[in-house]
């Protein structure tokens, strides 16, 4: 693949801490996420924290962990400070590249591809509309909890305030 970012656990990306960035989605924006991952063989723990953005105070943040059993699991918060909670998809097969799509079109409709297939839909209307702050955008460990640590490669990261799901799958 290249040149592509590696993580062994304890590195990150990190977007400024409580400071509003530019260009990052909020509260309901539309938004494509597209990335190639690999993670390894062996694994232990809940899974691999491959991104967050927002405010974990009060649900106000979008996270996204490969499981370990090759999983999706996304929780997205809502604007009653509720995290909305999902686990989708098939099984990924470990130390595989993998091209993971997740479009959100503004509404309430969240697609989630896996190497070019729609696996699974998600509709976030739960007790109110997704809330999600514009600060502490972050690829890797999340919060300093190692157990969610990622240990992997990725590559071609895009994360974008529009819904373009059809043309990065």
């Amino acid at each position: 693949r290249g040149n592509v970012l590696s993580l062994d656990g304890a590195s990150y990306l990190y977007g400024r801490n409580n400071t509003s960035l530019t260009g990052i989605p909020v509260a309901n924006d539309p938004y494509t996420i597209a990335f190639w991952v690999k993670t390894p063989v062996q694994s232990t723990g809940p899974g691999y924290a491959v991104y967050h953005w927002g405010n974990i105070t009060g649900n106000k943040c979008n996270f996204l962990r490969i499981n370990t059993n090759g999983k999706l699991y996304h929780s997205h918060g809502d604007s009653t400070g509720t995290a909305r909670n999902k686990t989708y998809g098939n099984n990924m097969q470990k130390g595989v590249w993998h091209h993971i799509v997740i479009a959100h079109d503004g509404n309430a409709q969240l697609r989630y591809y896996i190497d070019g297939t729609l696996v699974d839909t998600g509709d976030w209307v739960v007790d109110g509309t997704p809330q999600i702050t514009g600060i502490n955008f972050q690829i890797g460990n999340p919060w300093s909890q190692s157990s969610e640590s990622f240990v992997g490669f990725l590559d071609d990261f895009l994360q974008g305030n529009f819904t373009g799901a059809v043309r990065h799958v």
